[in-house]
Parts: structure tokens; C-alpha cells; sequence
């Protein structure tokens, strides 16, 4: 699971994903900030720390959901640089 926002102040409830992440070694959690520069976690897009994570996503399911923007910029780099396919990509796109 990666969560991708603005500021670290967005990550309302990161530390349920993490207490998830530590109890069950089948999840994985990364919240990832593109505009702050103090945090020190991962900094930047969501596709580009999942990308680095999987590598070949041509046998995965993605589940997206955010702005349309950030939705079409996750779908092109995530088809282009690991293969996901398109059919194995499930959306809840906000609208804005």
C-alpha cells in the first residue's frame, strides 16, 4: 500500500497502516510526500516508489484511487515502466 499526499499533516491515519504493516508481514506500507521538505520518509510520486518496489507489475493488480490528474500520471508510468496492464487497473478517481 502506498499513500501519496502533499504534507506529511495529510497522512491522517498512516500509523494504522503501519501498526497493519507490522502485524501482518503480507502488507507493506509507504507514505509518500511530494511537497515538503522536511519529511523524512519517501519523497515524491507514489508510481515512482512502487515501481522501485515491484519492478514487473505484468501479474499485479492496482488499485488507484485520487485526482484524475494523479490517476492518469500514475496509469501511464505504471503501463510504461513495469508492464501493469490495463485490465488489472481499478480506479476510484475523484474527479478533480
Amino acid at each position: 500500500m502506498y499513500w501519496g499526499v502533499r504534507t506529511s499533516q495529510e497522512l491522517v491515519v498512516g500509523e494504522i497502516f503501519e501498526e497493519w504493516a507490522a502485524a501482518h508481514p503480507q502488507i507493506h506500507y509507504t507514505g509518500v510526500v511530494s511537497r515538503e521538505d522536511t519529511w523524512p520518509g519517501a519523497k515524491g510520486h507514489v508510481q515512482t516508489f512502487a515501481a522501485a518496489d515491484n519492478g514487473d507489475m505484468t501479474d499485479m493488480d492496482a488499485y488507484l484511487c485520487g485526482s484524475n490528474s494523479m490517476i492518469k500520471a500514475a496509469v501511464n508510468y505504471l503501463t510504461a515502466r513495469c508492464g501493469l496492464r490495463e485490465d488489472h487497473i481499478f480506479m476510484d478517481n475523484f474527479g478533480f
